[in-house]
């Protein structure tokens, strides 16, 4: 991970496409398909009934995490609860005033600033700042990794994080492990190593999160126990006010647990699943459009 790049599988592809295509329209990409992450989220949020969400969400409901890119904005609005919460003038926003608050105006050439200096960032909307975060990490975790690079694995990743991190282990032709080694051995991504955290707390800080530790924290914990909370999420597509505050409650509760290696794998291979939906998705697409398989998932919006 912090060796001399050797990457030899796609290093072409990368290459050529990000010459033919600017940062510029990378980060169009991928902020589109960021704004329709905060749609969703909002969709599934009780925002009115619950009126810090709406606030909170816009401070510190960035997309980085080890979920799904929609789950990481829920969980991480849920998890930033200051003291004192926003009052009550702050928390009555409109949904339309919501996403206009989200929506990033890419007729202001700062947003194609990378990275966006100290000033630039704090006046930069959460999809923009999730951006930033996510390219934060893979710079930061793949120490020779290029800020194009991590543009372009992202865009191919439909902006969701541990399928880029999938697609540059794939690209670096790492090798295989079979379904025994499962038992004893650590994925090449491991969540749980120093790396990863100082990554992550890296990333919430270029994003400007006001608590980069709150992030990190909740982070590894969902990691920890991320068959429950995934399956909690995928069965109530529309949060409660009280199922709000049951998951505010546990994640208080809660404290990170070591984990073993089939749970340090499991993050990674819910990542793989989203992508087969992506390629499912494309083969239904390909008949009517010239899509490769990898346009497909980064033109995804869905988790």
């Amino acid at each position: 991970m912090y060796g001399k790049r050797l990457r030899t599988i796609g290093d072409d592809h990368v290459t050529r496409v990000t010459e033919a295509e600017s940062m510029e329209q990378d980060i169009r990409v991928l902020l589109g398909q960021i704004h329709g992450f905060y749609k969703k989220a909002l969709n599934r949020l009780p925002v009115k009934g619950i009126r810090s969400l709406a606030p909170r969400l816009l401070k510190a409901g960035l997309c980085i995490g080890f979920l799904d890119p929609i789950s990481n904005i829920i969980l991480n609005t849920i998890s930033y609860c200051p003291s004192p919460l926003p009052t009550h003038e702050e928390g009555v926003l409109a949904r339309k005033t919501i996403l206009s608050k989200i929506i990033t105006d890419t007729d202001d050439p700062r947003v194609f600033e990378l990275p966006l200096d100290a000033h630039t960032a704090h006046s930069m909307t959460v999809a923009r700042r999730s951006l930033e975060g996510l390219v934060s990490f893979l710079i930061y975790y793949y120490r020779y990794l290029a800020e194009a690079e991590a543009l372009r694995y992202l865009r191919l990743a439909g902006a969701d994080l541990l399928l880029a991190v999938w697609l540059i282990d794939q690209d670096r032709n790492k090798p295989s492990v079979s379904v025994s080694d499962l038992l004893d051995r650590k994925p090449p991504f491991d969540i749980s190593s120093p790396t990863t955290k100082i990554a992550l707390r890296c990333a919430a800080a270029s994003a400007r999160h006001p608590e980069p530790a709150i992030l990190v924290s909740a982070s590894l914990l969902l990691a920890s126990s991320l068959g429950n909370v995934s399956e909690y999420l995928h069965q109530h597509p529309r949060l409660s006010i009280r199922m709000v505050r049951c998951l505010r409650q546990w994640l208080s509760l809660q404290h990170c647990r070591d984990m073993p290696p089939m749970d340090i794998w499991r993050p990674m291979y819910l990542a793989t699943l989203r992508l087969a939906v992506g390629k499912r998705k494309e083969k239904k697409e390909e008949k009517t459009s010239g899509y490769t398989v990898f346009e497909a998932v980064a033109s995804r919006q869905d988790p």
